[in-house]
């Protein structure tokens, strides 16, 4: 958890083998602090894997398996007293990935419009190769937040969506360089958007971060 609690993010190469190599493996040891530390009580943890219409099924006792395996985890939200859900998956989402398993998006579908939430995603949206679910994230929210490596700007049409920014645009980190977005530092410059307090993906530094929070226009 060292480098999500020092930058925000994990490390994808990182994770691969430390997530692997401690005492408590994989994803979940991780989400269990997370939803404690954020005031929540966990009352059930379900295993399980969606089929291909996106219906969550469960495990039998001592089985495993199915294309898109996950998680759901019950908990309570202990100063409301509200129960709550999160469903954790295990799936690709490249075109590719959604093509052969449409599942998960299936699954998602089911939901309606909602907030979506994009932070250190690694550009991948800005790649041909991830249009399905760049897609899906534009038709099915009614906001956006997100960092800069999330869905670029020229997806954001102007006269279905009204955007604020916050914080500074600096350009994606070394890794990143070739997504850099001449227009979107044009308008974070025309448009003096309020600092931060904090950092937000890879730009952990408060003083370098941005946020773009995206709310579609009422119809």
């Amino acid at each position: 958890m060292k480098s999500s609690l020092t930058t925000t993010y994990f490390i994808t190469k990182d994770m691969k083998i430390d997530l692997q190599q401690q005492n408590l493996n994989g994803v979940l040891p991780i989400l269990y602090v997370f939803v404690v530390r954020a005031d929540k009580s966990i009352t059930n943890v379900t295993f399980g894997s969606l089929n291909g219409n996106g219906t969550f099924q469960e495990y039998a006792p001592g089985k495993t398996g199915g294309a898109i395996p996950g998680v759901r985890i019950s908990y309570i939200d202990n100063p409301s007293g509200n129960s709550q859900t999160l469903y954790y998956f295990t799936t690709d989402i490249s075109d590719g990935g959604i093509h052969s398993n449409p599942g998960f998006l299936k699954f998602c579908e089911r939901f309606g419009t909602g907030s979506s939430f994009l932070k250190s995603s690694s550009y991948l949206m800005f790649e041909s190769g991830f249009a399905t679910i760049r897609n899906f994230i534009l038709d099915h929210s009614r906001i956006i937040l997100q960092d800069d490596a999330g869905i670029p700007l020229e997806y954001f049409n102007p006269d279905k969506w009204n955007l604020r920014l916050f914080g500074n645009y600096l350009g994606p980190i070394e890794l990143f360089k070739q997504h850099y977005q001449p227009k979107l530092q044009e308008l974070f410059t025309q448009s003096n958007p309020p600092p931060l307090d904090f950092g937000f993906g890879y730009r952990w530094n408060y003083k370098e971060a941005n946020l773009m929070v995206a709310q579609r226009n009422q119809r």
